[in-house]
């Protein structure tokens, strides 16, 4: 177990890309607290130079920082970014910025309440399953297994 890392929610997260690659990765955490929990998920490598922390901006949710600052990096206009939240802050946060978000309510403990809220601060879709967060992103032009910016 990793301290504030809720592992029992990280299994649905390898239904978005089960088989592909995914190479993008921005948390609201330190990025020392980070780079441990990445470490000791053996997911060090997996992100590279493509994570983001919120002790590396001036402002955190619901200011768009973070995530301009990710799109800045990945050298990507916010409009091409695409978000999967599971916070109405966050939600805030990339409405803001300017990205299309997909409120992300599997992992709350009333799914269905959670939907609302993240669909009442402006996500432009609720998904309750990795699998409905794939299938928005793919509807969003998204593709999987490559590398394409």
């Amino acid at each position: 177990r990793i301290e504030g890392l809720p592992m029992d929610r990280l299994r649905p997260m390898h239904q978005v890309g089960e088989g592909q690659r995914v190479d993008r990765l921005r948390l609201l955490q330190p990025r020392v607290e980070l780079a441990g929990k990445l470490r000791a998920l053996g997911l060090s490598d997996a992100f590279g130079r493509h994570v983001f922390a919120g002790d590396e901006v001036a402002a955190t949710k619901p200011a768009p920082d973070l995530f301009l600052a990710a799109a800045a990096s990945l050298r990507l206009p916010p409009e091409r970014c695409r978000v999967v939240e599971d916070s109405p802050n966050g939600v805030r946060a990339a409405v803001t910025a300017g990205m299309p978000v997909v409120g992300f309510a599997g992992s709350a403990p009333d799914p269905a309440g959670h939907a609302g809220l993240l669909a009442a601060v402006g996500a432009a879709g609720v998904a309750a399953s990795m699998a409905e967060v794939k299938a928005w992103l793919a509807g969003e032009g998204v593709a999987f297994g490559t590398d394409e910016r």
